[in-house]
């Protein structure tokens, strides 16, 4: 899961990258429609990092109990 995740992360930043870059050379979208994509990337890739970092805090806790440091 934490490859899945790592992957769309890294995808939805190259994404608003070129979105970015497109729109610097030769504006590709209306301003507010460039906003509201990059706005709803940052949105998101927070989301997924949120879930990344939670769902890995709580599997080291599951080791630290399986391994008995943890009651």
């Amino acid at each position: 899961m934490y490859k899945k995740v790592l992957v769309a992360i890294i995808g939805l930043v190259i994404a608003g990258a070129l979105l970015t870059i497109g729109q610097i050379w030769g504006p590709l979208l209306s301003g507010d429609i460039y906003y509201k994509i990059i706005v709803t990337l940052v949105i998101i890739v927070i989301i997924l990092g949120l879930i990344l970092a939670v769902s890995s805090d709580l599997g080291q806790h599951k080791k630290l109990k399986d391994d008995n440091y943890l009651d």
